[in-house]
């Protein structure tokens, strides 16, 4: 009885393994970590930033230093970003729904121009204006529509197109103070501070194949997108 069951077993699971692996086939497998705020000056220094920032990413990368500001300022940027060959790409999905006089159908042509870019990565995203109220211990910061898209090509039983898409509106608030050792002095500085962001995102996450784009040319569809409001806390 017992050999039946395991022998059972064995063969339930056998015939669930390709339904599952169908599942996931069919879902956008994402491993990309999206990041809210980006700074050049950080992503020029490897990243390495958090403890010597002295601007008005202080409120995204370390709010302990807006202890240390000793003036205010208003700061306004415009910031965006495009990979080289991201217009290249979208042209020739787009021009693989035309007749090319090759006798291939939609489909066929679809998936040679999936191939072709099989591996790749494209990124956009759009530029945003950002603005930044900062005084010495607090500042405040609002960035409205930040669209960011991120496409990758891949072959999960069929060419595909990976989509990640966030449009993303901030609202943060950062406050920092030193801290007093207890009057001792010789200690040295101590500061503290904390960055609250209320984010209202709407992302779109999915694994688009050439019979997808022969229904429907559109990449992203609006209607697929989620949308939600977090409220967190950087200490």
């Amino acid at each position: 009885m017992k050999l039946q069951l395991n022998v059972a077993g064995f063969l339930l699971s056998m015939l669930a393994t390709p339904m599952l692996w169908s599942e996931v086939a069919s879902k956008n497998l994402d491993f990309s970590i999206h990041q809210d705020y980006i700074s050049t000056r950080a992503m020029g220094m490897g990243n390495a930033f958090s403890a010597i920032v002295d601007d008005h990413s202080a409120l995204f990368y370390n709010p302990a230093a807006l202890a240390r500001r000793k003036d205010g300022n208003i700061h306004m940027q415009l910031r965006g970003g495009i990979s080289g060959n991201y217009l290249d790409f979208v042209d020739e999905i787009s021009k693989a729904s035309e007749d090319d006089g090759s006798g291939k159908t939609e489909a066929e042509r679809l998936n040679d121009v999936l191939n072709k870019y099989y591996g790749e990565n494209f990124y956009s995203r759009i530029p945003t204006l950002g603005f930044y109220w900062m005084r010495p211990n607090w500042g405040i910061a609002i960035l409205p529509a930040d669209l960011t898209t991120d496409l990758s090509v891949h072959r999960q039983g069929a060419p595909a197109i990976n989509l990640n898409a966030y449009l993303d509106t901030t609202f943060a608030y950062g406050y920092g103070r030193n801290v007093d050792w207890f009057g001792v002095d010789k200690i040295g500085t101590l500061s503290a501070g904390v960055t609250v962001k209320g984010i209202h995102r709407i992302f779109a996450s999915d694994s688009v194949n050439a019979l997808d784009l022969v229904n429907d040319s559109d990449i992203f569809k609006p209607s697929d997108a989620a949308e939600g409001f977090t409220l967190d806390a950087d200490v």
